[in-house]
Formats: C-alpha cells, sequence, structure tokens
C-alpha cells in the first residue's frame, strides 16, 4: 500500500465511525480498512475517545430538533454528476467545520473531530450514567425486568429494563457484557406496541460492555422493548432481528 492510498482515505475515519460515508464510499473505505494497520489503530483509538466523552459529562436529553439538524448536515451531499467532479470531503467540509479545523495543528484537529462525533452520539442517546458499581441495578422506587438476549450474536451479554414506580417517564434499559457493534454502527432501542414497533434512542457501550438506552416518555401501550445494531445515523425499521428483548 503506498502513502497516497493511505492519504486518499485518512480523512474519512472520523466520517466512517459516524456513519456519515456515502454506501460507495463506505465499501471503499473498508477494503481500505483491511489492509491498513495505520487506519485500524486510529479507528481504535477514535472510538475509544467517542466511547469515553459521552460519559465525561452530566448527560441529559437534547432538543429533539438537535439530531436531526446534525444528520442534515452529515448526509448533504453534492448532486451525483457534481460529486464525480468534486475530490472527496473530509468530515470536517461535510459538517461545515473545516476552516476552524485548517487552524489547528494535526493532534488538534483529531480530537475536534472526536469531539463532533461525540456530539452526534449524545444527540442519540439522551442516556443517564449507570451506577457507580457499574452493576446497572434498579435503585429504590424502580422495577426490573430481565431481559432475554440472544446469546448466539452477543455471547454473555445481559440487559435489564429499569422502569420507575408508576411509569412517569425514566425508563432504562441498561445492558452489561455487550460486544461493542462494528466501526459505523450503534445499538439501538425499539418500542412496540402491538403490531407497530416504533424506533428509539441510539446508545453506544463502553470497553466493559455496559451501556444504557434511555426510553423516550412513559411505557403506555408498550408491550416489549427492543435493541438492534444499526448505522450510527439510527434506522426507522429494525434491519434485524432483535439481540435483545424486554417485555414490559
Amino acid at each position: 500500500m503506498s502513502a497516497a492510498d493511505h492519504s486518499r482515505f485518512e480523512d474519512d475515519i472520523g466520517a466512517y465511525l459516524l456513519g456519515a460515508l456515502a454506501s460507495g464510499e463506505q465499501e471503499a473505505f473498508e477494503r481500505h480498512l483491511a489492509t491498513c494497520h495505520v487506519c485500524q489503530d486510529e479507528v481504535e483509538r477514535m472510538r475509544a475517545a467517542a466511547d469515553a466523552l459521552p460519559r465525561s459529562v452530566e448527560q441529559y436529553d437534547p432538543p429533539p430538533a438537535l439530531k436531526a439538524a446534525l444528520m442534515e448536515r452529515v448526509y448533504a451531499e453534492a448532486p451525483p454528476a457534481a460529486a464525480r467532479e468534486r475530490p472527496r470531503r473530509s468530515l470536517a467540509e461535510r459538517l461545515g467545520i473545516a476552516g476552524g479545523l485548517a487552524r489547528l495543528t494535526p493532534g488538534m484537529a483529531v480530537v475536534a473531530t472526536v469531539l463532533v462525533l461525540a456530539v452526534g452520539l449524545i444527540a442519540g442517546y439522551g442516556a443517564s450514567q449507570l451506577n457507580d458499581d457499574g452493576s446497572g441495578g434498579a435503585t429504590s422506587g424502580t422495577r426490573s425486568v430481565a431481559a432475554a438476549v440472544d446469546a448466539a450474536r452477543v455471547g454473555q451479554g445481559m440487559a435489564t429494563l429499569v422502569v420507575p414506580d408508576g411509569g412517569s417517564g425514566g425508563a432504562q434499559l441498561r445492558v452489561a457484557a455487550m460486544p461493542q457493534p462494528r466501526a459505523g454502527r450503534l445499538y439501538q432501542v425499539w418500542l412496540q406496541r402491538g403490531d407497530r414497533v416504533e424506533p428509539g434512542p441510539l446508545f453506544s457501550v463502553d470497553r466493559n460492555g455496559n451501556g444504557v438506552g434511555a426510553l423516550p416518555g412513559d411505557l403506555d401501550g408498550v408491550t416489549a422493548v427492543l435493541v438492534t445494531r444499526e448505522r450510527a445515523g439510527g434506522a426507522q425499521q429494525p434491519t434485524e432481528a432483535p439481540v435483545v428483548r424486554a417485555k414490559v
């Protein structure tokens, strides 16, 4: 692999982790990633930083319009004909912050890119931190429902649905020992109401497989809470059978 080949793809790492590459670009990057140890190391380094940043600050529900506005900027693409004539765009250019990053040192630019990635993740999470002991157990005033997991796909993963008494909102799906999805993907919560399945928030897991998906609103009419692995931008319909299922 030549230096030119590596340079062509190194600016796509952040966009790949955010799920912001077009399908053709993603396939090309993944072929490169399979043979480039430098990019493999960088993907793992940036993924670790993205996992750590959301847990380093107090977390709260963002305005619903925040994620929509962010992803609209991420997925904004030039028309196909123009795209063939223009050079590949970095993640900074996709998000409209290229001018600011151009004035940063390479190291600072990497950190800034990861911060942008973390904003996208936080906008999807709306999740609270785990208990200090990392167990994800229920606290007083709540009830816990053990969830079924697909051991064939998530191994020793465990999940618990924690519902506040009275069902007034604030329910959480807490997971432990869950494998991290492959690059560019996150776990997504789904709410099943009868025959209808509604998309919920995205969430990540740390190196130990611990994570929390905060359920929006109350569980009125919800018969089950499901989890699948989807692209970082989220999906409107599940693309696979659930890896976690909790009956309400």
